[in-house]
């Protein structure tokens, strides 16, 4: 295979994962290729990641760059880059332009998406109806429904595709509980960091409307993630933390959920007042991957004389490469852009 074929392989494969960060990072380092097939469908990655991303201008800036070399793309690409003009035209308010690109996008083969029906709409001078659920939605769909003041009403987020997740994850004017169960479920498969994941939860802390059974579990995780993060007294982070595990237990990511609270390890000192949190400590920090935080939990637990179940992790934690692990490594990688 050509360099061009393993690097649009990669490609599809980040942007499937929802890493669109580091695709969008890869996309512009690798330049561009000389052959025009593969030219145009990194042109449409690019375009692709941007609309995650929230850099709406440039995906419709290298959507427009695309527009002479369309016809090079795979039959079944060619109507993904259509429906991004028709985003573009939905979001410059543009009705023509809207109409014309559904009508070429059904001769693309694309058919009865949430996408397309808007775009039917705003041609005929309509305000698009939101669908009421998330089936067969994809992410130009939601782009389009978002520029048409549209959004799809959305429940079960965990269904939804990574690069969907993100995008509803960075959109601020979606509403707060629903921008944090798709970050909930886009940490979940590591599509977003633990950085966007606080700033979201302090977000939906916030939020004051009307909840569900299921909204109310997610303030409630939010609430008390942000009570952790912000307070200094160590008993009370830590009381918040154990908060915030027994709500993510009644949610769907609880296992990411224990590496997101390992990241509030790195503000609490072990100490023999809080020892009594050493052996949720210690599952934490190897949850993240940091035995130096778990041998340091557990040392302290066992220097005052609390030779209870935290000495028994020392044999796990010798075995995860306690007081071997490189500098940077470990949680610290949790704060870092995905």
């Amino acid at each position: 295979r050509s360099a061009d074929a393993f690097a649009a392989v990669r490609a599809r494969a980040l942007y499937r994962a929802g890493l669109l960060q580091s695709f969008s990072d890869w996309l512009r380092q690798r330049g561009k290729s000389d052959k025009a097939v593969a030219q145009s469908l990194f042109t449409l990655f690019a375009a692709s990641a941007d609309l995650v991303l929230g850099r709406n201008d440039a995906a419709c800036e290298a959507v427009r760059d695309l527009s002479g070399s369309a016809s090079a793309l795979p039959d079944g690409l060619k109507g993904s880059a259509i429906m991004i003009s028709g985003y573009c035209a939905a979001a410059d308010g543009n009705t023509a332009a809207s109409g014309l690109s559904a009508e070429l996008a059904r001769e693309a083969g694309i058919s009865n998406t949430p996408g397309l029906a808007a775009l039917d709409a705003l041609a005929a001078g309509r305000k698009p109806a939101r669908p009421k659920s998330a089936d067969r939605l994809t992410l130009v769909d939601y782009r389009i429904l978002q520029a048409a003041n549209a959004r799809p009403r959305l429940g079960e987020v965990g269904k939804l595709k990574p690069a969907l997740l993100v995008a509803i994850a960075r959109d601020q004017k979606a509403e707060p509980i629903i921008r944090q169960l798709a970050a909930e479920a886009a940490f979940d498969v590591n599509a977003i960091n633990s950085v966007l994941v606080a700033q979201i939860y302090r977000d939906s802390a916030a939020a004051s409307e009307a909840a569900s059974q299921q909204q109310e579990a997610a303030i409630e995780r939010a609430r008390s993630f942000t009570s952790a993060q912000t307070t200094r007294n160590a008993n009370d982070k830590l009381r918040h933390v154990s908060d915030f595990l027994k709500a993510a237990a009644k949610g769907q990511y609880y296992d990411s959920s224990l590496r997101l609270a390992s990241v509030l390890l790195e503000e609490i000192e072990p100490g023999p007042d809080i020892q009594h949190f050493a052996d949720a400590a210690i599952l934490l920090a190897l949850t993240a991957n940091d035995p130096k935080i778990a041998r340091a939990w557990a040392d302290t637990a066992t220097d005052r004389g609390r030779r209870g179940a935290s000495s028994n992790w020392f044999g796990l934690i010798d075995i995860a490469g306690g007081g071997d692990m490189p500098t940077g490594s470990g949680i610290r990688n949790y704060a870092e852009p995905a």
